[in-house]
């Protein structure tokens, strides 16, 4: 498995891709309210940004999780070590107590 598979997995089994980039999201726009109107970015860029946060996240979870499991293993390996060591419910967690400001 590999960092794209892996977010997609986890984007189709729970809400932690979701939820991440929610939760970015409304970190970018609130830091975007904060520029002169002059500087303020686009849609365009705020999407760029939580796209480069959500990359650099998941690039992250992949690399703990490689750590434990080989990424040479295939999806379904991965998968059923996620189920069975609850890793999405516990990145959800983590997720849920990100705070923005100081990440």
């Amino acid at each position: 498995m590999d960092v794209d598979e892996l977010t997609a997995y986890l984007d189709e089994n729970s809400k932690v891709v979701s939820n991440f980039r929610a939760k970015m999201m409304a970190y970018e726009v609130e830091k975007n309210k904060r520029r002169q109107p002059a500087k303020r970015w686009n849609q365009t860029q705020l999407d760029r940004a939580v796209d480069k946060s959500q990359a650099t996240f998941m690039k992250s979870v992949f690399d703990q999780l490689s750590g434990s499991i080989s990424a040479d293993k295939s999806a379904k390996e991965w998968a059923t070590f996620i189920d069975d060591n609850e890793i999405a419910d516990s990145l959800e967690e983590s997720v849920d107590r990100i705070d923005m400001d100081e990440a």
